[in-house]
């Protein structure tokens, strides 16, 4: 828990929220997305007081426990009409990667994505990769990142999580924890 804390304090800087907007989100019943590592889909079922003000309580469907979510980190769910379109494929960029480390944000390395479908990691040998749209997955052919795949999350900051081929039978939040962070630099 105070892993996700920190990981969400650390993405402040990049994310942008309205307190006023948010706080209107909090109403038993609605149906929100919560920001904790990534987005997710919950509904509020309390509303805090006392210690516990300016937070909601949310029951997402595929987690057995509730837990209290700061309502500034609520969002109205996305629609197909507000959501960047599947078939867009992530930016041809550099991406910065990291973990979060004893509460410590770690850069573990830099990849550059060519638009020639190769890659070059700062660390390592360079390689081919393409990207499925369906899937929303980079598959990365030979290089350092061999063992490794990447999720595309074009509604987050259009984020890519590095992972461990051998972690893709694993559940996503299973992934999310597992794997390096890599965001496109401007």
């Amino acid at each position: 828990m105070l892993l996700h804390f920190i990981a969400t304090l650390a993405l402040y800087s990049t994310l942008s929220f309205s307190s006023a907007a948010s706080a209107d989100l909090c109403k038993i019943g609605n149906k929100v997305e919560a920001y904790n590592i990534t987005w997710y889909s919950a509904t509020v079922v309390e509303i805090g007081t006392g210690d516990r003000a300016g937070f909601c309580k949310l029951k997402k469907s595929d987690y057995p426990y509730p837990s209290w979510i700061n309502s500034n980190d609520l969002r109205i769910p996305k629609t197909a009409a507000n959501t960047p379109a599947a078939s867009a494929a992530p930016p041809i960029a550099k991406y910065s990667c990291g973990v979060f480390l004893s509460g410590n944000y770690t850069f573990t390395q830099s990849v550059i994505l060519n638009k020639d479908g190769t890659y070059k990691p700062s660390v390592g040998a360079a390689g081919r990769y393409k990207y499925d749209a369906a899937t929303k997955k980079i598959e990365f052919d030979g290089g350092n990142l061999k063992d490794l795949f990447g999720r595309y999350e074009a509604e987050n900051h259009q984020i890519f999580r590095l992972t461990s081929k051998a972690d893709a039978a694993k559940s996503v939040h299973d992934q999310d924890w597992r794997s390096q962070i890599c965001s496109p630099q401007k």
